[in-house]
């Protein structure tokens, strides 16, 4: 979801982030992608398996290439959750600068 959705939905969320500082920690950004804490929790066995300490509670810089691994590893088990994927991917697309990588902030 977009920042615009959040007052529906709440904020038990996690933002993938084009970028994060943190030395300058920004949160709660317009160009952000929101994915509900539930269905990122789901995702634990593959983000696990690509990432030995993935940090759920806090900032986690994830490689494009990493993601495709998360991706290639869920659909493989679990081909309904394309959209999900389909639409991360999307948001990368949209960056304002050509992205190897982003940020997952933890709730």
């Amino acid at each position: 979801m977009h920042f615009n959705e959040m007052e529906q939905h709440g904020h038990d969320v996690y933002e993938f982030a084009y970028g994060y500082d943190e030395s300058s920690p920004q949160h709660w950004r317009t160009d952000s992608l929101y994915v509900d804490a539930e269905s990122l929790w789901e995702l634990g066995p593959y983000l696990n398996r690509v990432f030995p300490a993935f940090a759920y509670y806090g900032p986690q810089r994830v490689t494009v290439e990493q993601w495709k691994a998360v991706r290639e590893a869920c659909l493989e088990k679990e081909p309904t959750r394309r959209a999900f994927f389909d639409g991360v991917e999307q948001w990368l697309v949209e960056s304002p600068e050509p992205r190897c990588d982003f940020w997952i902030l933890g709730v």
